[in-house]
């Protein structure tokens, strides 16, 4: 997803998890907080940021308002828009905390964005202002941690939300270095992590299921995550679930996941075609959860009625915005920003790591996409042969949508 617009150079998107006023909030208060305008100094007219961003006036006119409302701006008439405070309700800052994160590649931009909301809310939240930098290609990912170097002096200690594959992990903090702490980052050197429980979240979720009365259950994961650090979690949280209910796994489908398709709509017509036989999916994105349900119902397969869908990733269930819940695990991000904080406070104060690893503990977003399996609620008087005749359906029906997509059932790519 590449961004739709840019306000100082940063991505608003057209997220279907954050409005795009939320966003601008954001990046508003992340340039207060990093110095861009003085105290009682006038910021840039709504349509100057609406000039600056292609944004329409809407969007910035609401956070400009929740800005207000915080106590960060203050309208003086015709004179314009002032900057009344770093923090909410006129609170000055006991210091400042780094956060570093990264909108490459594209497609993660909007789970970095609601990242970004969560931290700076947490920060916010304990009376400290942020200094936001974004990685790119000029950045030197060595120095990142130095004092003074990418973050300005002032800074006392860094969220991460990036991975940094060659820093070297210590115990004690060196003089020179600010003590960081990661969020969803790849790595063994990428310590301390705070991060959800990536096997915990495929297990509840799968139980979810299986408790639900579901027993063909298929595993799809997005292509990015074939030989991802993230896959042998979440299948191995799926495989355990299935496992102590006595139920098979269905390994061939996490397998196909792997595949490279043409393209997103392309795999979730494949993936639906080799798999009809499942009553019920989960999947690692909500990105690939909306792929699915768009080629099912494209052809007639109801979600939930005759197919359910549960996601490892929240958000809605269509690509609209005004779409249903997408059934799926909550991360709990904001227990992780202040856990991330937690975290960081006490290195800061000791100049030592006290944790390696903290895993939290997913919770489950109903949503309007599982229900329980197809024709188990229908008339008593269906045989077994209706019932088969119903998977005959839906799996001939989607193989006719992935050949229209150009890829066969089953074929070799």
């Amino acid at each position: 997803m590449d961004p739709d617009y840019r306000l100082f150079g940063k991505p608003v998107l057209k997220s279907l998890m954050m409005s795009q006023a939320e966003q601008v909030h954001d990046i508003l208060v992340a340039e207060i907080q990093g110095g861009r305008w003085e105290l009682d100094a006038r910021v840039p007219t709504i349509e100057a940021l609406a000039q600056q961003s292609g944004l329409s006036r809407w969007p910035i006119e609401r956070a400009y308002k929740m800005l207000r409302d915080e106590g960060r701006l203050r309208s003086n008439g015709k004179r314009g828009t002032f900057l009344h405070s770093l923090l909410p309700q006129g609170g000055q800052p006991s210091g400042w905390i780094g956060v570093l994160l990264s909108v490459d590649p594209p497609r993660v931009a909007w789970h970095v964005q609601l990242r970004l909301h969560e931290v700076m809310a947490a920060i916010s939240e304990r009376g400290y202002a942020a200094e936001v930098v974004y990685r790119n290609s000029s950045l030197n990912l060595e120095e990142v941690d130095r004092i003074g170097r990418v973050f300005s002096p002032r800074v006392m200690g860094v969220v991460s939300f990036c991975s940094l594959p060659d820093r070297a992990m210590r115990l004690e903090i060196p003089v020179d270095r600010l003590p960081m702490v990661f969020q969803h980052a790849d790595g063994d050197a990428c310590l301390p992590r705070i991060d959800e429980d990536r096997r915990q979240a495929a297990y509840l979720l799968t139980r979810k299921l299986i408790e639900r009365g579901h027993s063909r259950i298929a595993l799809c994961c997005m292509p990015h995550l074939a030989n991802s650090w993230e896959l042998a979690d979440r299948a191995e949280g799926h495989v355990r679930a299935m496992e102590e209910a006595g139920l098979a796994v269905n390994t061939r489908a996490i397998e196909d996941s792997g595949d490279q398709a043409v393209d997103a709509d392309a795999m979730a017509a494949q993936f639906l075609a080799s798999h009809a036989d499942a009553t019920a999916i989960v999947s690692v994105t909500g990105f690939m959860a909306r792929k699915l349900i768009a080629a099912a119902e494209a052809h007639g397969i109801r979600i939930p009625a005759d197919l359910s869908v549960a996601s490892l990733r929240p958000g809605p269930a269509t690509e609209n915005p005004s779409g249903s819940q997408l059934a799926s695990t909550d991360p709990k991000l904001g227990q992780q920003m202040h856990y991330c904080l937690n975290a960081l406070e006490e290195a800061i104060r000791s100049r030592r790591y006290p944790v390696a690893q903290m895993l939290v503990t997913p919770g489950f977003i109903e949503g309007h996409t599982v229900g329980p399996p197809r024709l188990q609620a229908a008339d008593p008087t269906v045989t077994p042969d209706a019932r088969g005749k119903a998977r005959s359906v839906s799996g001939s029906s989607i193989s006719d949508y992935a050949s229209s997509k150009g890829v066969g059932v089953g074929e070799e790519r």
